[in-house]
């Protein structure tokens, strides 16, 4: 029997591991890529998962971002229409998961059969069965729907046994994705019975929000940019969204890798579309306008917490 991989369903990008010599091993395709937007592009009646990023789908009619719709259309059982056919949910998720699938089965040398999939904590019933149809539809048999933190507080738990050490502690798991929020509260036990090293992980509470994540704190930073001084005959156009999107890919890597908040990164994306203005931006700004998203965060960690120690 062929190895079960294990698969991170994401709302922007999808990977795939399998377990390898102790350790979960993330698989790369020919390419060297890792990571695969969840997008699924239709075209002709057919339809495959494709790499365009987040920005591109946007500029493409028959794109569509797998886990955004399949939040919300997993739930209500609403089809999703490309290119003027329905399809359901589960056959959009079902695109990304066989691209995921095809990935190991290349590196693996052999069919992959069995699947298991992280999921939002905050996913309903409804929403866990789409996904498990879905993996169905992609040809593999779904073992497990795990909660992303979860899956989290278990390997942390494991690479704890390793060391060799007794462990006794709770642990939070703070999970800011791109489409949702999750916080777990875990208690970790980790002890030795005789011949054998017992971990025991125990999800105390798990409080969270399906629509807070990253792709709030971007729509706070376009909708920033958007109040710039661009001229009438730019703003509102196809154009200036696509500068607007090309900017804030830029400028992401930037707002990770700089300590100094007051350290200013050139907007040169924009700047010819602003002619006559210095456009610049800081840490210390973009922290400022999206402080309240992560206020909303601490909130929710801040009832898990209370709720951890009220049972």
């Amino acid at each position: 029997m062929s190895k079960p991989i294990g698969i991170d369903f994401g709302s922007m990008h999808s990977r795939v591991a399998v377990f390898e010599n102790g350790r979960a091993n993330v698989i790369s395709d020919n390419t060297g890529r890792s990571q695969f937007p969840s997008v699924v592009e239709v075209t002709h009646d057919e339809y495959r998962a494709c790499h365009l990023t987040k920005k591109d789908a946007a500029q493409r009619p028959n794109t569509v971002y797998s886990m955004d719709r399949f939040k919300s259309d997993a739930n209500s059982g609403a089809f999703i229409t490309l290119a003027g056919k329905d399809y359901s949910p589960s056959e959009m998720a079902a695109v990304v998961l066989r691209k995921m699938k095809e990935t190991a089965e290349a590196y693996l040398k052999e069919e992959v059969t069995q699947a298991i999939i992280t999921v939002p904590a905050l996913f309903n019933h409804r929403q866990r069965e789409a996904l498990a149809e879905a993996g169905r539809i992609a040809g593999m048999e779904v073992l497990q729907l795990f909660d992303s933190v979860d899956a989290v507080a278990i390997d942390y738990a494991y690479q704890l046994s390793k060391r060799g050490e007794d462990q006794d502690l709770t642990i939070a798991v703070y999970n800011m994705g791109a489409g949702t929020f999750d916080i777990a509260i875990s208690d970790i036990t980790i002890e030795d019975d005789v011949d054998i090293r017992e971990v025991c992980v125990v999800v105390q509470t798990t409080f969270g929000s399906m629509n807070l994540g990253g792709d709030n704190f971007d729509a706070i930073i376009l909708k920033m940019w958007e109040e710039l001084p661009f001229p009438d005959s730019v703003r509102n156009t196809p154009e200036l969204e696509r500068l607007l999107q090309e900017q804030l890919d830029i400028v992401k890597p930037f707002l990770f890798s700089r300590s100094g908040f007051n350290d200013e990164f050139p907007l040169n994306s924009l700047q010819a579309a602003c002619p006559g203005q210095n456009l610049r931006l800081t840490r210390a700004t973009v922290k400022q306008r999206t402080e309240g998203l992560v206020d909303n965060s601490f909130f929710l960690c801040k009832e898990a917490r209370e709720d951890k120690w009220a049972r």
